[in-house]
């Protein structure tokens, strides 16, 4: 069941740590905005298996598209409702997560792949309203092979024991390969596409590339929607600039 959110203005690109924060889901969030996000809860409980962990990868076309909020946010709204939700930053190249929250990501996912600490380690309990976190530990020279490694199946497999809900930031899928190694491991992945930022080759080509892995697409996440007087900006009033990709 594939389905379409829409978030306004939860981006993190270019805002400081602190303002980053600010657009976690709190009390004082707007209405719409965490309405937005209980509907996507929804379709995504109804998208996958009732029983069982599940663990959802959350990523988009390219850097800036607001993916390691929507991904901690619905993290949040999976808490509200009783689940053990775990959020595991596997962007072990440009990681955020950490930042976002303003906890040490100096120990964290990479540390465990190699054998440098054990799990109990590297979760950080109940960071923000019941949710636990993972942080990407030290950037690592080969991020690839690490999160395709059976040391990530293992991991994986041991905490799904532990939790309902597993969410994984990963990175941008048209820059590097890493999130289309994880869908091996995952049970669909959600694509945050943010207006006015992403052009539509960028779509198209993440799209491939996730069908080309036959990974399941869960859906997709409009950020950033921009609101006429008339509703969503649709139609004519829904433009794309061209955005290069490449990683810096």
């Amino acid at each position: 069941m594939n389905f379409t959110g829409r978030t306004k203005k939860h981006v993190s690109t270019g805002k400081t740590n602190e303002q980053n924060r600010k657009r976690i889901l709190n009390q004082s969030s707007s209405f719409d905005v965490v309405e937005s996000y209980k509907d996507i809860r929804t379709n995504i409980v109804f998208s996958l298996p009732k029983q069982g962990c599940k663990v959802i990868a959350v990523s988009s076309s390219i850097q800036g598209e607001g993916k390691s909020t929507t991904c901690f946010n619905l993290a949040l709204t999976f808490a509200e409702i009783g689940s053990k939700v775990l959020v595991v930053d596997c962007d072990l190249r440009r990681p955020n997560i950490a930042n976002l929250l303003g906890i040490d990501k100096g120990v964290g996912l990479s540390n465990v792949l190699v054998n440098d600490k054990k799990i109990d380690q590297i979760i950080n309990r109940n960071v923000y309203h019941g949710v636990d976190v993972i942080s990407s530990g030290v950037i690592p020279p080969n991020p690839a092979e690490l999160l395709a490694s059976d040391a990530m199946k293992n991991l994986l497999d041991e905490l799904k024991n532990d939790y309902d809900y597993i969410f994984f930031d990963t990175p941008p899928i048209t820059i590097v390969t890493d999130t289309l190694l994880l869908t091996k491991i995952t049970d669909g992945i959600i694509i945050v596409v943010r207006q006015d930022v992403v052009d539509k080759r960028a779509v198209a080509e993440t799209v491939s590339k996730i069908k080309f892995a036959n990974a399941k697409i869960l859906g997709f996440i409009l950020n950033d929607v921009k609101y006429s007087k008339t509703g969503y900006r649709y139609g004519e009033y829904y433009k794309y600039g061209y955005t290069e990709s490449k990683e810096k």
